[in-house]
């Protein structure tokens, strides 16, 4: 700040002159030249008003004989338009309130001086301003000192206002270009009106209410109004558009509000979290211990064997679910869209879901399907594993929720758009919360005692990708008669057939049907992990291969050199040294021909990507299902078998 000009003469009311050098020590640092008089009784007080050359008075409260307050009632009684401030230590809420009602003008803690500086520059500003209004005897004058001192400093509307007339003698620019017109009544500027309002700040200015802040709205704006009292005649009225800063506040509080929220949420989550993940691996580590017992049953142990699989099954599905969204809250989500006829697909997905329900001996849920009739085969250009990644979390949130009934999956044709739909007749949603299940940590129930499993990523997720395939997600529900999700996706087309139902194959025929034979068969498996590797093995034992165990990259590129007569490679991608992706390339570099299907505990599109880029033919994520690893090994065995 810069440095007072004037000499300030300052009349201290203070007993300790340790205070009164530290008061002026920081008076010294804030470049305010000025002098001090120091008094301490409250006779000299009175002889010390009659000076005129006092331009502010710095008050302690405590003080030998009388206090504060009483030093500001002598004040207000001789010099009316003193600036005071009161600077003390610790004297309660309820004595600054009666000091500043008796007229100080601010008030400041010893132990705390940064507020100093700037109050005794705004007082002695204000004080000098006031002596040049009450010493200025034409408008005009008025007027030059107003736009001085705001236009420079304040960009606000000023106004100087005749309180008796409520007459405008003056205004600065910025008031000037905003439509104030000196000479006209202040009530004026509102259209139609013609008497004073009837809560008009001028009836409450005075000696003791020299300055009244209130906010006020007009034409949608809000205005933060300044009326000062300058004397028995006239005031100063000042106004700021506040508008962008309310709205910011309002901004601020909603996102404080949300960010409350959704740290509750996530607390929730992680808390949920912790118990969907413990109780697979419970039952994964329980059982597993209990069929170290050699004493049970081999149908005890069926049993057992049957829960630690499903319990690993659903740990795989809340993992797949955390890294799915993982993938769409950092952006990294790519579609990989693919033309496939539509009637032949959700037909196919049906099967599987209804399969699903027949091993799981879901006798009082039944499945249906439904679809349009016709010759005609509609094709879509869409990422064919989105979309039934989508399905299938529709599918299994309406089994999770439908104890009995029935569950219909299908889809209808509107227009150009095809409306995929899933309708069960479970629990129903109420209708408050029917908007906050498809946003992200948010579930129906979300207490603690919640009677239904899960995650609460999977309608999130769901819609979320449809987000990115240019769609939403929503539903139709009634608590207690069951829900209906829809979304919808653009035709690509539709052709024409006389026997829709022979349209379209899925694939040609990988010879499920046909026991694997590996008798001859040599298989190089490339796996660093030895459990991996064992399940590996014991899975393919029974099948009677050639076996061959290459522990890194290096090993398994010396392998296929030394060994022309490998079938297949089983490659893991993730390696010490050369990983998987790495010896593939090096050994594509010398044998084409050889089948390489790549095992990776990598989900993520960019590392399959990268796996078929170096050269693999095909890919199975782990944890492996065999029955897939059986169907891949029989195509690409086949294939070997014909280009020897």
């Amino acid at each position: 700040m810069k440095q007072m000009k004037k000499l300030v003469n300052i009349l201290m009311i203070e007993d300790f002159q340790d205070d009164a050098e530290l008061i002026s020590f920081e008076l010294d640092r804030g470049k305010i030249d000025h002098k001090i008089t120091r008094i301490w009784e409250i006779d000299k007080l009175e002889d010390e008003l009659q000076k005129l050359v006092w331009d502010l008075v710095l008050c302690d409260y405590y003080l030998p004989g009388f206090n504060g307050a009483d030093a500001i009632r002598i004040i207000r009684k001789k010099r009316p338009d003193l600036p005071i401030i009161l600077v003390s230590g610790m004297v309660g809420d309820e004595k600054a309130v009666e000091v500043m009602k008796l007229g100080a003008r601010d008030y400041i803690l010893k132990d705390n001086l940064n507020r100093l500086i700037p109050a005794v520059k705004r007082e002695v500003y204000d004080f000098k301003l006031r002596q040049t209004h009450l010493n200025t005897e034409k408008a005009l004058e008025i007027q030059t000192s107003l736009s001085q001192v705001f236009i420079d400093h304040i960009p606000a509307s000023a106004r100087l206002v005749e309180k008796k007339t409520y007459r405008v003698l003056s205004a600065n620019n910025y008031a000037l270009k905003h439509g104030t017109i000196p000479g006209k009544k202040c009530y004026e500027y509102n259209p139609g009106q013609k008497e004073p309002c009837p809560n008009c700040k001028l009836h409450d200015l005075g000696e003791g209410n020299r300055h009244i802040n209130a906010e006020s709205k007009e034409n949608g704006d809000t205005y933060d109004e300044h009326w000062v009292n300058i004397d028995e005649n006239l005031a100063l009225h000042y106004t700021f558009n506040i508008t962008e800063r309310k709205q910011s506040e309002k901004e601020l509080i909603q996102a404080k509000e949300e960010a409350e929220e959704s740290d509750r949420l996530k607390s929730a989550f992680l808390s949920n979290m912790s118990h969907e993940i413990r109780t697979p691996m419970n039952a994964i580590i329980g059982f597993t211990q209990i069929l170290k017992d050699n004493t049970i049953t081999d149908d005890e142990r069926n049993s057992y064997i049957e829960i630690i699989e499903q319990s690993g099954n659903n740990m795989l599905n809340l993992l797949t679910d955390i890294i799915e969204f993982s993938r769409l809250e950092s952006g990294d989500y790519k579609l990989n869209n693919e033309e496939f006829q539509v009637e032949k697909y959700i037909e196919d997905l049906f099967d599987r879901f209804n399969n699903e329900l027949k091993l799981k001996n879901e006798k009082d849920l039944q499945l249906s399907l439904s679809k349009p009739e016709g010759d005609q085969m509609v094709v879509l250009n869409q990422d064919k594993s989105c979309l039934t990644q989508i399905l299938n979390s529709l599918f299994q949130n309406a089994k999770k929720f439908t104890n009995r009934g029935s569950i219909e999956i299908g889809f209808e044709l509107i227009e150009k758009e095809i409306r995929f739909y899933v309708k069960d007749t479970g629990i129903g949603i109420e209708k408050e919360k029917q908007e906050i299940i498809f946003q992200r940590f948010r579930q129906v129930e979300e207490e603690k005692t919640r009677t239904y499993s899960g995650a609460g990523l999977g309608l999130a997720i769901s819609n979320n990708i449809l987000e990115i395939m240019g769609s939403k997600i929503w539903v139709e529900s009634e608590y207690g008669t069951g829900s209906t999700f829809y979304f919808t996706l653009p035709v690509y087309r539709i052709d024409k057939t006389s026997h829709p139902e022979h349209a379209e194959s899925s694939g040609e025929d990988h010879g499920q049907d046909t026991p694997l034979m590996l008798t001859g068969k040599i298989i190089l498996i490339v796996e660093d992990e030895i459990t991996n590797y064992l399940v590996l093995e014991n899975f393919l034992q029974k099948y009677n291969p050639e076996i061959l165990w290459a522990k890194n990259g290096e090993t398994a590129i010396d392998i296929v050199h030394s060994r022309k007569d490998i079938d297949l490679i089983l490659m893991d991608i993730r390696l010490p040294g050369i990983d998987g992706m790495q010896a593939t390339r090096t050994i594509r570099q010398f044998n084409t021909n050889i089948p390489i299907i790549a095992q990776t505990a990598y989900a993520l599109q960019e590392d399959i990507d990268r796996a078929f880029e170096s050269g693999c033919d095909d890919l199975i994520t782990k944890p492996i299902n065999f029955e897939l690893l059986i169907e891949k090994m029989q195509v690409f065995l086949c294939v070997s078998a014909s280009l020897r």
